[in-house]
């Protein structure tokens, strides 16, 4: 732990974290034969099911998005070329087949009408298409291969998972700082009032704040959230994962974590764009920081196991270790590390809380609260607002975190 005014910030981002912790890049990022993730990611977020994915389902998906985006999609000579055409006006793209060349055209192995043959080309140079023969074939591609189409085509239209990229990719630091640089605290309009109450009245020591406008959207059987505060931390921690051969989509999402502050730890600091105390009243001083939710959308469940054991040999500090010496830059007592997904050995079932308000704007408090806390966590918060919408949900933490729920210092 650091020293000082650094060492009593993370103790009390710890205990804030016992109420309120959040819970839980290209179209092409999946690595070949990674079929796992993106079927889990289209029956997580879209109305096809895993075992409704099949080639008219992924036809009419496809031509809902492209009617969204007022375009009508044509019926080709075979449905891998419908499907195609479709995928270019969904992802809205269809304007890409006026740049094709003839010379672009006569590189094609098969002999298509000019308007497939652009919309193939098109189609490879977005890394949408693999083995062009199978496209331009009679015989209709898999269910397989039309879906992951269809996850593609949702990458380039919204975003889709909305990685920074994958952690075994160079520029994947760069993007990392970039996205941390464009964080700012923010209060979350309506919620920093309420929030101001529950710590008041006592129904909480501090909560989290995060935006519907950063939220990732990683296939969750695939996935785990580690929350920190230092982006330091997070770059060697990618870096632990490419040394030990895990391989993982990466994004960040901020939030700002709050919680009373004592004026006996010292003078009020001077606010940053990462931490400030705003005084609430005479005897009350809120202290609100920015921090972030590292998202880890693993190639494998196996992969995604892997990983609390690296955590507790590189990243978490001990009575044995207390300086954290030979341990990854600010490493935690607690480190934590969540799933939405139930996990096995190292991971100890508990309670989210998700709680919004009519005056939130998009914003939302997390709450994560052991599984015997969740109806006092509930009925405290609703004493405050009777309005007050609160989703409750599962959630897997690692053990670490679990024992320090209990009150348990490691």
């Amino acid at each position: 732990m650091r020293s000082g005014f650094g060492r009593r910030l993370e103790v009390l981002r710890l205990a804030l974290l016992v109420l309120a912790v959040s819970f839980v890049g290209s179209g092409t990022a999946a690595a070949k034969g990674d079929w796992g993730p993106e079927r889990a990611y289209l029956s997580e977020y879209t109305d096809l099911k895993a075992e409704a994915l099949g080639l008219a389902s992924v036809e009419e998906h496809l031509a809902r998005m492209a009617k969204d985006l007022g375009a009508e999609g044509a019926k080709r000579p075979t449905r891998n070329l419908t499907l195609l055409d479709l995928a270019l006006k969904a992802g809205g793209v269809a304007e890409l087949v006026h740049t094709v060349t003839p010379q672009e055209v006569k590189r094609l192995s098969g002999r298509l009408e000019e308007p497939d043959a652009r919309n193939l080309v098109v189609a490879k140079n977005l890394g949408w298409v693999g083995d062009e023969k199978a496209w331009t074939s009679g015989t209709a591609v898999s269910s397989r291969e039309a879906a992951r189409l269809l996850y593609r085509v949702i990458e380039l239209a919204d975003g889709g998972a909305r990685a920074l990229g994958r952690s075994d990719d160079p520029d994947i630091y760069g993007r990392i700082q970039s996205a941390w640089d464009s964080f700012r605290l923010f209060d979350g309009g309506g919620l920093f009032t309420l929030g101001v109450r529950a710590i008041a009245e006592g129904a909480s020591t501090g909560y989290n704040i995060k935006s519907d406008v950063y939220d990732v959207r990683f296939a969750s059987p695939y996935t785990l959230q580690y929350g920190h505060s230092d982006i330091r931390h997070a770059k060697q921690l990618i870096a632990l994962l490419n040394g030990k051969g895990l391989v993982a989509k990466v994004a960040l999402e901020p939030k700002t974590s709050s919680y009373r502050y004592l004026l006996e730890w010292g003078p009020v600091p001077e606010p940053s764009r990462y931490y400030r105390v705003d005084k609430v009243r005479e005897d009350l001083y809120l202290a609100s920081a920015l921090e972030y939710d590292l998202k880890l959308e693993f190639r494998s469940v196996k992969e995604k196991d892997a990983f609390d054991a690296l955590v507790r040999t590189y990243a978490k500090k001990s009575d044995a270790n207390p300086d954290g010496k030979g341990l990854l830059h600010g490493a935690w007592w607690q480190p934590l590390y969540t799933s939405r997904t139930p996990m096995g050995d190292g991971y100890r079932e508990v309670v989210e809380n998700v709680v919004r308000s009519q005056a939130g704007g998009g914003y939302r408090i997390h709450a994560f609260v052991l599984k015997e806390e969740e109806r006092r966590f509930r009925k405290a918060f609703l004493a405050l607002d009777p309005s007050l919408e609160i989703a409750v949900r599962p959630l897997w933490c690692n053990e670490a975190f679990h024992r320090y729920l209990k009150g348990e210092h490691q």
